[in-house]
């Protein structure tokens, strides 16, 4: 597992993961948090790339 520094995250990421975790959707956490579909799953991209999944 590599370490991740705190300094390289983009803390906005945090709010998304749990809309995320929340909703088990993207595009209803896209809604809920007044985004684009599209900026949700980038930011799930991102996370994803954060945590190195897949």
């Amino acid at each position: 597992m590599k370490s991740i520094g705190l300094g390289a995250v983009d803390l906005n990421l945090l709010i998304d993961f749990e809309a995320l975790y929340i909703h088990q959707s993207v595009t209803l956490t896209a809604q809920r948090i007044h985004i684009e579909q599209p900026a949700m799953s980038a930011a799930l991209g991102r996370l994803r790339s954060l945590f190195d999944d897949g």
